[in-house]
């Protein structure tokens, strides 16, 4: 249990401090470049997050296929294992460079020279070549991690890659100081150096945790690893690949029917969605490990995680909510506050049952129940796909979210009916007690005042003052606060 509350803890803070550092830099992005041009940036940004987001498949495949071998695979070395990801991760880079080819030549077609000039055509070329160079250090990046993670030391794995973003966002900021300007290529060396800085200190925490002496040379047992790896991550990549999708093509749909400050809106409140997701997915990674324990133990620590999270995750989207109330008003000046604000109010209720029912799909992504991922997550995909097509054109920002809602209510759904079926139910249901269901209705209260001060003309600094009172009341004794604290100061 302390192996796991030390990498739950070091999954979840890194998380959090990266989300805030991400965001940061979005946010002294839009200054830099612009509104338009940051718009610009993120739509063709996103084409390349998809394609890292599939690479990240095969490298939670990996974490659990280590796992699985050493403990229950001895002739399987994981020499043979790693080796074959890093073939595989090679074959991807040289995919990657092929395709980052290809964009650079539909530049022109996708932003017409006419409407942006030559000299803005030749910008984002370079931006693309430089997205395409991250792209590749951040896969490589995810290869050392996942290796350090399998090997127990997630909180390496997290701790590690902290000094990049933290770097690039003051470098960015100390631009934004100096009055600096900066171009499109300008900003994305400052990003690749920020990823080269986090794969050179990811090379030696792996080297020293695990000095292997990998061969690259297509031995059969080699060959054998490429096989598992490519058909257990195939499936994974397949199960996410449309739901991926989904987040390139809300944004070249906002940017031709609503403009590129849309696609800017759309961002900023998607990184406070993902930032808060992302900063309780990291800790809830540890249900990979776990996944092989009984199934009434895993059950239990499930309802356990729900009953801990079910307060502390809505409070932080009140707090996003405040933030992203004084974002639209005053940092980007957006003419259409109420539009973002209802955004950000519906993508939360999403985001909180992706959040609820994450130990579960880790659990069953660690017990190998791939079909079961690939089948639900399509389902969400086209749900998801088919509603940005037909709803973005008439309703813009809007008729991203609705599309998400109808979705997410079904996966919830369908990952939490196949955790009951296949790990069992637990005794951990009454976790849940009383007192925290009425925090949680309070919390809800102070969120939609909270979203209705944000649709104002002004932000309301008296309702601010209010809502941080409420929430401080809310959180004071908060059993997830209490058990992080401890975890701060050395406490068993």
């Amino acid at each position: 249990m302390k192996y796991l509350a030390r990498n739950a803890t070091w999954g979840a803070f890194p998380s959090a401090v990266r989300a805030a550092t991400g965001l940061s830099i979005a946010l002294i992005a839009v200054r830099l470049l612009g509104g338009e041009s940051y718009g610009q940036m993120v739509t063709l940004l996103s084409l390349f997050v998809v394609y890292l987001a599939l690479n990240s498949s095969l490298c939670t495949v990996l974490v659990t296929r280590l796992i699985r071998v050493a403990r229950t695979e001895p002739m399987c070395s994981e020499e043979s294992v790693i080796s074959a990801a890093i073939l595989l991760t090679l074959l991807s880079i040289a995919a990657l460079g092929f395709l980052t080819i290809l964009l650079w030549g539909v530049v022109s077609v996708i932003f017409s020279s006419a409407s942006h000039g030559s000299d803005s055509i030749d910008a984002i070329r370079q931006g693309v070549i430089l997205m395409g160079v991250l792209t590749a250090v951040q896969i490589m990046n995810a290869l050392h991690s996942a290796v350090i993670e399998a090997a127990g030391r997630l909180d390496l794995a997290m701790k590690w890659q902290l000094v990049g973003p933290l770097a690039v966002a003051t470098t960015l900021l100390f631009l934004l100081i100096s009055k600096t300007p900066v171009s499109l290529p300008g900003y994305m060396v400052v990003l690749c150096c920020g990823a080269i800085l986090d794969l050179l200190l990811l090379t030696v925490v792996r080297q020293r945790l695990m000095p292997l002496k990998v061969s690259l040379r297509f031995s059969a047992e080699k060959r054998q690893e490429i096989v598992v790896l490519l058909k257990s991550g195939t499936t994974l990549q397949a199960a996410s690949l449309m739901g991926i999708f989904l987040e390139p093509l809300n944004k070249f749909l906002l940017s031709h029917f609503a403009g590129a400050l849309a696609v800017t809106a759309y961002d900023l409140a998607m990184k406070l969605i993902w930032g808060i997701q992302s900063l309780f997915a990291g800790g809830m990674r540890v249900f990979l490990h776990l996944a092989r324990e009984q199934g009434n133990t895993v059950s239990d620590a499930f309802y356990r995680v729900i009953a801990l999270v079910l307060v502390p995750a809505l409070a932080l989207h009140v707090l996003a909510a405040v933030f992203l109330t004084w974002v639209a008003h005053y940092w980007v000046a957006m003419s259409d506050v109420e539009q973002i604000m209802i955004f950000f109010a519906l993508a939360t209720v999403s985001n909180l049952g992706m959040i609820y029912i994450m130990p579960a799909y880790n659990s069953l992504i660690g017990r190998g129940d791939l079909n079961f991922i690939f089948r639900s997550q399509s389902i969400v995909a086209i749900t998801n796909i088919v509603a940005s097509l037909v709803l973005i054109p008439f309703f813009g920002l809007l008729g991203a979210v609705f599309g998400l809602l109808c979705a997410t209510a079904y996966n919830v759904a369908a990952i939490y009916r196949r955790h009951q079926r296949v790990v069992g139910v637990g005794s951990g249901v009454s976790a849940v007690n009383l007192t925290r269901s009425g925090r949680f209705v309070f919390t809800m209260f102070v969120f939609c005042g909270a979203i209705l001060m944000g649709m104002g003309h002004a932000v309301n600094y008296y309702a601010v003052g209010i809502i941080f009172l409420a929430m401080t009341y809310v959180m004071k004794d908060d059993p997830l606060l209490a058990m992080l604290y401890a975890r701060v100061k050395g406490s068993q």
